[in-house]
Formats: C-alpha cells, structure tokens, sequence
C-alpha cells in the first residue's frame, strides 16, 4: 500500500506482539466435580458475576462457573451458602452478602453453583488479568522524508 500524504512523517511506530502461552487446566483429563468437601476450602475468591474460585488446603484449586451470572456478586465480593451435607455441590446455592445500613449484611441474589473444575495458579492469574494476552514492545523507526513527500513509501 503506497502512503499517498504531502505532509512529512516524522516516525512511525512498529508494534511486536508475543503472545504469552495460554493458562490451561492442571489435569485437562480430569473431569468437572460435582462437589468440594466443605473441611478443605481454605479460602475462595471472587472473579466476577460468575466465576469463583475455591482455594483448598494442600494447594488444590477449583474453579466453578455459575450457571448464571450472579447480580453483585463481584462488587460485593462475598457470599453465603447453606448446606448439611459437609459438602458444596454444584446443585447448591450461594447468596451474595450485601452491605445494608449501620455496617452489617443481608442475604441478596441467589444463584446456583457450576461444577467444580481443577485448575493451576496460572490459569486463576490469568482469570485474574495478572497475565495479559500479549508484551508489547514498540520500536521507533525512521522514515525517508524525501520518500514521503515524493509518495514513495510502502507499507
């Protein structure tokens, strides 16, 4: 493509992508969980409307993607969930705790819970946006200015 401009550019700017390897789940054989055992959730940590992860003792990480996305679940950033099984299912539900008057909570929106999918530390950074899709570099560059008033230069 000819540059057809009468005007001199001074510089351009080339932009060099290297895209970072994609997070994948830890075991992509194993199969989604239908539940966690309650005595084993260290701490969970909220991604966004539908997406939670679940922190286990002993390293293990879980992500469950709600079924629907949950109304204020990630501006509010916490939840509650009732079960008497000593497990969380993926047939339970969560409710997320939101603020009320004078400091103290109220159950709001109740969503159900996804299954339970295995996953590693680079994935939930990448869910996290810790790890962004590319490094970008940008490299100045020097134009013939005689080339571009004669409308020479090809890019």
């Amino acid at each position: 493509m000819l540059l057809k401009s009468g005007s001199a550019l001074l510089m351009s700017l080339a932009v060099s992508l290297s895209v970072a390897p994609a997070a994948r789940s830890q075991d992509a054989d194993e199969a989604p969980r239908r539940c966690l055992t309650l005595m084993r959730i260290d701490r969970t940590e909220i991604i966004d409307d539908q997406t939670i992860v679940f922190h286990l003792k002993g390293d293990d990480i879980y992500v469950n993607e709600l079924d629907q996305p949950c109304n204020r679940l990630e501006r509010e950033g916490r939840f509650t969930y009732r079960t008497s099984t000593g497990q969380l299912c993926s047939s339970d539900t969560i409710s997320v705790l939101e603020s009320s008057g004078f400091g103290g909570l109220q159950e709001g929106f109740t969503c159900g819970l996804g299954r339970f999918r295995s996953v590693d530390e680079a994935f939930v950074e990448m869910l996290r946006g810790d790890e962004g899709p590319a490094d970008i570099t940008v490299v100045d560059i020097e134009v013939d200015e005689d080339a571009v008033e004669n409308d020479e230069v090809e890019e």
